[in-house]
């Protein structure tokens, strides 16, 4: 039985030393790991000043930042959120951005949340209520918005792995649209005669300096790392129709348990894993063949390592390749309940880029298999990975007796439509002046290398898939060249000045004095100016108007007006050309002290003079602007909400989502001390 295959559209991570995506691609591929001296200011926050020893490990420098402006939040929210909770709801956004969404975007989804963490990791708790795992899940769901189900998950070192079988299961039942899968671990230390000593230390399951050495002659336990990743997960057939990014495909997963097979629970059970490994392969409906690399546990303990060798090694069996074997742990450590998400992400990485990536440090194979006679052979040096159609193993298991492994592959090319060079509109948004420059600088270097076809993606993506925040700008252009230029000059201007702006205010003087018209040409086009903006995605919210502007402003919104109604209604407005000037203007003066509004004419009237003359109002003359994209420009800079979706399908564009920046976070302290 094959199973429905399962698109990887959107990943996240804060690993040690690699906190984004690119950064970790690049440790991998140096094969450096993230294992230091504990820095002072991580013994600070935590409380453990020079009372921990001197030991080495991966851990991270920047759990403590968060941005609750970006999510609406108080900061005594963001704290009863706990350190855990603030870190996943940062990797979920981030991974949704990641494949191009934005948060609104969720709610037109059966978007499904499926986190793993451990609830002894939430020492930081405000209330015995903000120390539960579902608590913490149920506000991430909550500021998320528009999350169809959510659960927890924990089966220890497997929980992240089973959490994306479990979106897989989702998806597969129809249960969901999308699914984001998250997890993260922060190493906890207790307090005792020897001074803090790290959980994993007080089990004897680390390796006496903190480091992993898989697959080695000297492993001699595992390393210690903490940190966490999300991706995002789509049907495959539903991602292709929606034109998502695509960074690999999970071709087949499973899970089990040894039962009572197992008579040791600190080491794995060699039959479980094989059988485990090889339903994964029959799910996926691949030959051993096939497999060109296997993302393994590899905790770096002689026993364990030596068993999972010999498991895979027997399930590819009959295969006339050597099958490539890494463990992330060499480069970060085991990151316990999460450590499923850093191979899983390592594996996507592998497929997508066609690399091989080294185990850190390997220079001494174990030798408890003979590797002479093995499918498999630890990599120990950056390979290409040239075949058009590669599949790889990422697996998982822990100490209670799951398991589960997955196969993968990349995504195969899909084809771009020919790309017909026009005006494209790029808008840019953030909560703070220097974020927004920030944001502005990351996609002039995002241009840089763009190429030119992928132009109207970019802009796609960044338009309909990051939120409408406080300051923005906006700027045109037909190529990457065109944009960064008008970026730069963005960058000169005071970008203070555009601040949220919630009602478009479209004006009708009624005069007709553009060009020669009958009162009911007169009308008409002001429908079909409504209509017109209203299909480039421009919200219409009211209509003021004089003389046969009075006609308007009654039947706009009424698009069934009937001929006999609308002549009665011309009978009565059309010799009545005037307004009383001192009212509009108190008028216009209580509406825009009330928020910022802007205000529309495609005329030469009275009203619009009125306005120009008074100056205390954002006026548009929209005789004066040349092509939609240059009105769309104005509008946004103006901070006018756009629907880019409406837009988008008037135009007859069908872009694809793509590898954008990031919105940018205020790296704020939010902590609680955790002792």
């Amino acid at each position: 039985m094959k199973f429905d295959e399962i698109a990887v559209i959107g990943m996240s991570c804060c690993f040690p030393k690699a906190d984004t995506i690119d950064s970790f691609r690049t440790m991998l591929c140096e094969g450096k790991d993230a294992v230091r001296r504990i820095s002072q200011n991580k013994k600070s926050r935590y409380g453990y000043t020079d009372r921990i020893d001197e030991k080495e490990y991966a851990f991270l420098e920047t759990e403590d930042h968060f941005d609750p402006e970006f999510f609406g939040i108080s900061e005594t929210e963001a704290l009863e959120l706990t350190a855990v909770g603030r870190n996943l709801l940062k990797l979920c956004v981030q991974a949704v951005e990641q494949a191009g969404y934005s948060l609104d975007e969720l709610k037109e989804h059966r978007t499904g949340l499926i986190v793993s963490l451990s609830e002894e990791e939430l020492t930081d708790q405000t209330d015995l209520l903000s120390g539960k795992g579902g608590m913490v899940l149920g506000k991430i769901a909550h500021y998320l918005g528009g999350i169809h189900k959510a659960y927890l998950v924990d089966t220890t070192c497997t929980s992240a792995l089973t959490a994306i079988h479990q979106a897989c299961t989702e998806l597969r039942a129809d249960e969901c649209d999308m699914v984001i899968a998250a997890s993260f671990h922060l190493t906890q230390f207790r307090n005792t005669p020897q001074g803090y000593r790290c959980v994993e230390e007080l089990t004897k399951i680390a390796s006496p300096d903190f480091r992993s050495y898989p697959f080695q002659e000297r492993a001699n336990g595992t390393g210690i790392g903490e940190g966490g990743g999300a991706v995002l997960l789509k049907r495959i057939s539903d991602a292709i129709r929606d034109r998502d990014s695509v960074d690999a495909v999970i071709c087949g997963s499973s899970m089990a348990y040894t039962g009572s097979e197992k008579t040791d629970l600190s080491i794995p059970e060699e039959r479980t894993l094989l059988r485990n490994v090889t339903e994964a392969m029959k799910y996926a409906d691949v030959k051993v063949s096939q497999i060109g690399s296997i993302e393994a546990h590899g905790t770096g303990t002689k026993i364990g390592d030596a068993i999972e060798l010999q498991a895979y090694a027997k399930a590819l069996t009959g295969s006339e390749r050597k099958c490539r074997i890494t463990a992330v742990k060499s480069n970060i450590g085991h990151l316990e309940h999460a450590a499923g998400m850093a191979s899983f992400i390592k594996m996507v990485l592998q497929v997508s880029e066609g690399k091989h990536y080294p185990i850190c440090g390997f220079h001494d194979k174990t030798t408890a298999v003979a590797w002479e006679n093995s499918t498999l052979l630890p990599c120990d040096t950056l390979l290409d990975w040239d075949e058009e159609e590669r599949f790889g193993i990422v697996g998982s298991y822990a100490m209670n007796g799951s398991c589960v492994h997955m196969v993968m592959r990349n995504a195969k090319k899909q084809q771009v439509d020919e790309v017909v060079q026009r005006p494209c509109v790029l808008r840019l948004s953030a909560q703070a002046h220097d974020l927004l420059e920030k944001l502005i600088d990351s996609c002039c270097t995002a241009l840089g290398s763009l190429p030119q076809q992928d132009l109207a993606d970019f802009a796609f993506t960044m338009n309909t898939g990051r939120p409408k925040c406080k300051y923005t700008a906006a700027v045109t252009g037909s190529t990457c060249e065109e944009m960064i230029q008008a970026l730069h000059s963005c960058q000169t201007e005071k970008i203070t000045e555009r601040l949220k702006a919630t009602t478009v205010v479209l004006l009708c003087s009624g005069s007709g004095e553009t060009k020669a018209q009958t009162p009911e040409e007169y009308v008409k086009e002001k429908f079909r100016q409504i209509s017109y903006l209203r299909d480039l995605g421009i919200p219409v919210h009211s209509v003021l108007g004089c003389g046969l502007g009075n006609v308007v402003v009654r039947h706009w919104q009424n698009n069934s007006i009937s001929d006999e109604e609308l002549q009665s209604d011309i009978e009565r407005w059309k010799d009545q050309n005037g307004c009383n000037e001192e009212k509009f203007l108190q008028y216009i003066h209580k509406q825009t002290s009330g928020g910022a509004v802007i205000y529309l004419t495609a005329e030469e009237g009275l009203l619009g003079s009125l306005l120009e003359h008074d100056g205390t109002a954002e006026l548009v003359r929209l005789e004066k602007i040349a092509g939609a994209e240059k009105l769309l420009q104005i509008l946004c800079s103006k901070g006018a909400d756009i629907d880019w979706h409406m837009y988008y399908r008037t135009t007859g564009q069908h872009l694809r989502r793509i590898a954008v920046p990031a919105s940018p976070l205020k790296d704020k302290i939010i902590w609680r001390n955790m002792q």
